[in-house]
Formats: structure tokens, sequence, C-alpha cells
């Protein structure tokens, strides 16, 4: 599974992106990147999450969120997450 997305905003715009990766297969693969470009008074809000069951042996999971700020008055929240509960063998 692949997900990407960019997001530019600007004046009082809100980009609001929230995503749940559940990988509970052997092998698994993916891959996110989120990135937004901020200007003006907008407000970039990423809530990412992976989660690797007990299942999902020799998985492969990257997260990647990268914001640039072009004025002082605009804000981004970030809060990446990665939970795995597959045990190594």
């Amino acid at each position: 599974t692949n997900l990407y997305a960019l997001a530019f905003i600007g004046n009082e715009q809100e980009a609001d992106t929230h995503s749940a990766i559940i990988l509970n297969h052997p092998n698994g693969v993916t891959d996110q990147i989120y990135k937004s470009i901020v200007d003006d008074k907008a407000h970039s809000i990423f809530n990412g999450k992976v989660y690797v069951s007990q299942t999902a042996q020799l998985t492969n999971a990257a997260q990647l969120n990268r914001n640039l700020l072009l004025s002082s008055g605009g804000r981004v929240d970030t809060k990446p997450q990665l939970e795995i509960i597959a045990p190594m063998d």
C-alpha cells in the first residue's frame, strides 16, 4: 500500500489529513509520504498511524511527513504513529 499526498494551502485554509494503515499479513509493505506547504494563516494537520499486527512478520513500513512554513502565521500539527505488535522470530 502506498499513500502519497501534497497540500499547498494559504489564507485561512485548513488541510486535515488522518490515515490508518493496518498490516496483518506477512511480508507486507507500506509507504506513506505526506507533505504540506503552508502560507499566510493556514493550518496543516497530519495524523497518521501504521499498525503492524502480530501476524505481520517481515513487514516493511515507512512513514514520512515534511512541512514547509512560508509565513509566521501558519501552523503545522504532526502526529506520526507506529504501533508494532509483531515480535521478531
